[in-house]
């Protein structure tokens, strides 16, 4: 998936729950926030219980904080569609 087809379908995310423009700002740290999250909680869990350790040699953690870099590196743009910024997210798009 490219970077516009992504930020075509998170923009409906935010316009779905009719997300306050507060709410729309702080959306785009808070999935890359939950990404990384996710990759440590796995790793954390699996180190306790062995019904886990099977998610981390097929690289579930390592495989979120590929994602997570993913969103950062394409910022930009994810971030314009989040915020609803239509104009701003046509331009970065071209």
């Amino acid at each position: 998936m490219t970077a516009g087809e992504a930020a075509t379908r998170l923009a409906a995310l935010p316009d779905g729950y009719d997300a306050t423009a507060d709410q729309r700002s702080r959306l785009f740290d808070a999935c890359v926030a939950q990404m990384t999250k996710h990759a440590d909680d796995v790793e954390a869990m699996a180190a306790t219980d062995p019904a886990l350790a099977w998610l981390v040699d097929p690289g579930v953690p390592r495989n979120a904080r590929r994602d997570a870099a993913w969103v950062r590196d394409d910022e930009a743009l994810l971030s314009a569609a989040m915020r609803g910024d239509l104009g701003h997210l046509a331009q970065l798009r071209h």
